[in-house]
């Protein structure tokens, strides 16, 4: 694919285009966060070895909230919070695009704007009964896959503690934090469960 588009792997390895210029790619990520530092090397480490020049980019934390600078990276920005439920659809709607038009306000990181993908999900949030609910996502699972506008490398595992019987266990599930936080507190409450 990389071929097709007039690249030839030069005597280093690395990707040229006609005029012997280095394909190269850069790639950012929050400077907080021993994951995101770590992805980031990582990634870059891979695009080299197909012969694509990374440069990395770590956002120093002063930038992290500047929404013009991070809406306009020339880039690939390595960014946590995917979301593991359907809530995480109204994100890629071409209305939450940070674009200069809206003071670069919004939660579709990646700004691909489509009006198909909006109908999609459209359709899904206006769908009730569950199996046609279903029906309705399947397209748009094949069309962020299809445009790769998203690529996921890894899920954040958090556990979360069921049992009635445990004591002192965080309130935060419906703010998302991290419910462990406090499990040295822990107990586990003597006598039937409830």
């Amino acid at each position: 694919m990389i071929a097709d588009l007039g690249y030839v792997r030069g005597g280093d390895g690395m990707l040229r285009d006609t005029s012997g210029e280095r394909l190269v790619l850069q790639i950012v990520s929050v400077a907080s966060g021993e994951d995101n530092e770590k992805a980031m090397l990582s990634v870059a480490d891979y695009w080299q070895r197909i012969g694509i020049g990374a440069e990395t980019l770590p956002i120093p934390l002063q930038r992290q909230n500047d929404r013009e600078y991070r809406a306009t990276i020339p880039g690939f920005d390595l960014a946590g919070g995917g979301g593991g439920d359907t809530s995480y659809l109204e994100r890629v709607r071409s209305s939450q695009a940070p674009i200069p038009e809206n003071s670069y306000v919004g939660r579709n990181k990646v700004r691909y704007m489509n009006p198909e993908l909006d109908a999609l999900v459209d359709r899904f949030f206006a769908t009730v009964p569950w199996d046609a609910r279903m029906e309705a996502l399947r397209p748009i699972v094949h069309h962020i896959s299809d445009q790769v506008m998203i690529i996921q490398l890894f899920y954040t595992a958090n556990p979360t503690m069921i049992a009635n019987r445990l004591k002192n266990v965080s309130e935060s599930l419906a703010t998302a934090a991290v419910v462990s936080w406090n499990a040295h507190e822990w107990d586990v409450e003597t006598g039937p469960s409830r």
